[in-house]
């Protein structure tokens, strides 16, 4: 009978090495592994959301709801994708939240360095054209979240500000921020290439 919860999703020992950090890789040999599991939805502990009932972008590891266009890392394919999750024509599947979140950074950097975007008003008309969204509401819940004036001058490329302008974004992307400041943080050093 196997110590570890039924949730482990199958994870081969390539996805062990390329997406789980080098500490777990060492620690635990193939045979110490987390046994295998069928294609099938996690059950949800007493701490963790039902995720086939979340919002698609959370569902999807997705929060940004980024759509599909550009070859990002951490993306979901085939057997990786899972049976809560909704492969769709518009919108990518991310292998975990981070990958998700590290998405949003890179979009918000190259809005800073390509497009000068370095406001919540320059950078939400951007990321929510006003042609499919209530984009005036969307800068003014980011800007509320995040205490700053819509117009104020932001630093992107800043994790301190970042954290708090992709959880405003995540939670109006899906009507919950379900994901802790670490996980945030994670992302956010994905994208900066950093550990830690």
């Amino acid at each position: 009978m196997s110590n570890f919860p039924s949730w482990y999703i199958e994870i081969t020992r390539k996805q062990v090495e390329t997406q789980l950090p080098d500490w777990f890789v060492d620690k635990f040999s193939p045979t110490q592994a987390p046994a295998p599991m069928t294609k099938q939805a996690r059950t949800t502990g007493p701490d963790e959301p039902n995720l086939s009932k979340s919002p698609r972008g959370i569902r999807n590891n997705n929060p940004g709801n980024i759509e599909i266009g550009e070859k990002w890392q951490g993306i979901a394919t085939g057997d990786a994708i899972q049976s809560f999750q909704q492969k769709e024509d518009r919108f990518i599947v991310f292998s975990s939240p981070e990958f998700g979140v590290r998405a949003i950074t890179k979009i918000l950097q190259t809005y800073n360095v390509k497009h000068g975007l370095n406001t919540v008003r320059g950078i939400i008309n951007r990321w929510a054209p006003p042609f499919e969204n209530d984009t005036e509401a969307y800068v003014n819940s980011v800007a509320e979240a995040i205490g700053v004036g819509p117009d104020v001058r932001i630093d992107t490329s800043s994790a301190h500000v970042l954290n708090p302008l992709i959880g405003a974004i995540i939670r109006h992307e899906n009507g919950e921020q379900p994901y802790s400041e670490e996980t945030i943080t994670a992302g956010i050093n994905l994208a900066f290439n950093k550990e830690e």
